[in-house]
């Protein structure tokens, strides 16, 4: 089994991705789709992919779950509360799959699950658009935010909670709900697993950290970790500044992040924290 922060950050590195400058026929998970029934219709041009795209996602990551693989939203979510893997929508964590009904019918799209913030989610998507386009067959691959009015139903996976080290975590460079919440833990914060209050134009300096919300007031967890390291002013927005600040804390701890790019949160720096975390570094 994989971790939810294994599958996000498999489905985030598909970002961008757009049937309409793919080379080939059809798309690429798709291609993988008819590959794998031995359908040859899920390979051709125009056939709506979300469903697809989902199910490569965990295919990749290795991990099961209710009514995937599949092709069809109503079916797939049939199988899930079939085989009682839904939870209630206002539970929906990240990790999640989450269904959409966009006119009162059957289940019209599905995506995967970043963050629950109350009154809407965050989550990534294959087939929409960026924009007001098309949310069913739009396309691409693109994160979206998601008001909670639309959802009609959330399956749950059967995650891995970390190593077979137990109680650790997977020491994978990806900082994720799990390593979130974990470091929120170790600082004494509440534990929402979700570092928020980011700016968008800031998101270069920190490209392993996957479970991360933009609203530009500042992340508590970040604040906190900028008083620990030393940064003037500390403001909870994640710049180049602070991860130079956080990357030097780290040498002096002793963790080895000789490969990692200067101020950026990249696989290097986010394997030390990882590594501090499962050593209770942190802790008050």
């Amino acid at each position: 089994m994989a971790t939810a922060e294994s599958v996000i950050s498999i489905a985030l590195g598909e970002v961008g991705y757009s049937r309409w400058s793919d080379p080939e026929q059809g798309t690429k998970y798709g291609r993988w789709y008819a590959s794998k029934t031995g359908a040859a219709y899920y390979a051709q041009n125009g056939v709506p992919y979300c469903a697809m795209f989902v199910s490569w996602v965990f295919a990749q990551a290795g991990q099961a779950c209710a009514g995937l693989p599949g092709a069809y939203c109503p079916d797939m979510l049939d199988q899930a509360e079939s085989a009682g893997a839904t939870v209630p929508i206002s539970q929906a964590t990240a990790g999640d799959l989450v269904y959409y009904d966009w006119n009162g019918g059957e289940s019209d799209h599905v995506g995967i699950v970043i963050a629950n913030h109350g009154s809407y989610l965050e989550t990534v998507e294959g087939n929409t658009s960026t924009g007001s386009g098309s949310q069913t067959n739009g396309g691409v691959v693109a994160r979206r935010k998601r008001s909670l009015d639309y959802v009609c139903g959330i399956v749950r996976p059967l995650y891995s909670e970390g190593s077979q080290e137990s109680g650790a975590l997977d020491v994978d460079g990806y900082l994720g709900p799990l390593s979130v919440a974990e470091w929120q833990r170790q600082c004494g914060l509440e534990q929402t697993g979700v570092v928020s209050g980011q700016l968008t134009d800031c998101r270069r300096w920190y490209p392993h950290l996957t479970s991360v919300t933009f609203e530009g007031t500042g992340s508590p967890l970040m604040r906190e970790v900028q008083e620990r390291a030393g940064v003037p002013n500390p403001s909870g927005i994640i710049a180049r500044g602070s991860m130079c600040k956080l990357q030097g804390m780290l040498v002096l701890w002793g963790y080895d992040i000789a490969d990692a790019e200067a101020g950026v949160l990249g696989e290097h720096t986010a394997k030390a924290i990882q590594r501090s975390l499962n050593d209770g570094r942190w802790r008050d």
